[in-house]
């Protein structure tokens, strides 16, 4: 038989009706399109909405279909190996400009959520090895982040239910509800 995804947490039991035609009829120009109602198309929305444009958000589906409302709702500069792919193959200016513009995202996010009353928490994210062979992948994580300048730490444990022979910690990431925050992004 074909094997059925298990429905993301966030999505399960929400039911979100399309825009009706007749809206979708009276929209006859834009000074903007965005493609995508997940968190990066709906906050472009929102800020080019705020800097006096008009904009339209087209979705196939509904907010929050795709990436958005199938992740973890972990908000971090952390993102698993990307530093060090970054550092490897872009160098220290580019992986510098990633990790403050995705700062500055986290950031951004986490004072939306404080001015609109929507919970989140401050969390510690972690890249790590489950076994000596992944060691030197993250051992490359942390050097990116150390040439990054963020003030990751290396340890040696950590209190998960799975193998864990070393990794990363980055403090001070942030948790949210991915489909909280997209209702809040689309209202405004």
């Amino acid at each position: 038989g074909t094997r059925r995804a298990m429905p993301s947490l966030w999505t399960d039991g929400r039911l979100e009706a399309p825009t009706s035609a007749s809206v979708i009829d009276d929209i006859t120009t834009a000074d903007i399109v965005v493609v995508g109602a997940g968190i990066t198309g709906l906050t472009t929305a929102l800020l080019v909405s705020r800097a006096g444009k008009s904009v339209v958000v087209v979705e196939a589906r509904h907010v929050g279909a795709a990436t958005t409302g199938n992740t973890t709702g972990k908000v971090s500069v952390l993102q698993g190996s990307k530093l060090a792919s970054i550092a490897g193959k872009h160098g220290t200016d580019t992986l510098r400009a990633y990790v403050t513009g995705n700062t500055e995202g986290r950031d951004w996010l986490v004072r939306h959520c404080e001015e609109h009353g929507l919970s989140y928490q401050r969390e510690d994210d972690h890249a790590y090895a489950q076994n000596a062979q992944g060691l030197s992948t993250v051992r490359d994580v942390h050097a990116a982040c150390r040439e990054a300048g963020l003030d990751a730490q290396w340890v040696d444990e950590a209190d998960v239910p799975f193998p864990f022979a070393g990794g990363v910690r980055l403090r001070d990431q942030a948790q949210i509800d991915p489909m909280v925050v997209l209702g809040s992004l689309a209202a405004d």
